[in-house]
């Protein structure tokens, strides 16, 4: 892990409510480049906390992706800039936050139709699994 953000040049601190690193000046949240797994959570506005992602990266994903700074994460998913290592790409990588039997049809629908369009404001999709 970059003991300084890569955002803004100021130092790192560990985050208390997941497994990210985060910025204290500028709140960038960053993957750290040896985590194995990522657990993200939150307090809902009844004060509960929640759990917005868990998830173990694979030995195959880490070889293709490099998890950079949290972009954001909803009730769909969560998405971080990444690193395709193979191309030196920037690209963005969003896990699914599977909630019933049809997310993963719906995201995986939703991927491909995607990866049919070409059009300069329309998101390119490269890789899905």
């Amino acid at each position: 892990m970059p003991d300084v953000c890569p955002a803004c040049g100021r130092p790192l601190v560990a985050s208390v409510d997941s497994s990210l690193s985060r910025c204290a000046a500028c709140k960038a949240q960053f993957v750290p480049t040896d985590a194995t797994e990522i657990s993200l959570s939150s307090v809902t506005r009844a004060g509960k906390p929640r759990k917005l992602l868990e998830l173990s990266l694979s030995p195959e994903f880490k070889a293709l992706y490099r998890l950079g700074r949290l972009i954001g994460s909803g009730a769909v998913g969560t998405v971080f800039q990444a690193i395709h290592l193979p191309m030196g790409r920037t690209v963005a990588v969003k896990f699914l936050v599977q909630r019933h039997e049809s997310d993963l049809a719906r995201f995986l629908r939703e991927a491909k139709l995607l990866g049919s369009i070409r059009h300069p404001n329309v998101v390119q999709i490269f890789d899905i699994g």
